[in-house]
């Protein structure tokens, strides 16, 4: 995110790996609603985590935790 958003960016969209609502490779980022579409636009760019290949993608978006981890 850093490298596509910049400090600036990243202290706009202020995001939050949510730990609890983590399963089946499925994760939860909370953002700023502001900073929504630059988040999901730097996630499509990371291509390796610890030199694994990845492809993340958004599933959904939403506006409450709760309607969040029910897509989980």
């Amino acid at each position: 995110l850093l490298r596509f958003l910049g400090e600036w960016g990243v202290a706009q969209a202020s995001p939050m790996l949510v730990k609890e609502k983590y399963k089946s490779n499925k994760f939860i980022i909370k953002v700023s609603h502001k900073a929504v579409d630059e988040v999901k636009a730097a996630l499509i760019l990371i291509k390796k985590i610890k030199n694994v290949p990845v492809i993340i993608r958004s599933v959904t978006t939403s506006g409450t935790l709760k309607k969040a981890s029910s897509q989980l």
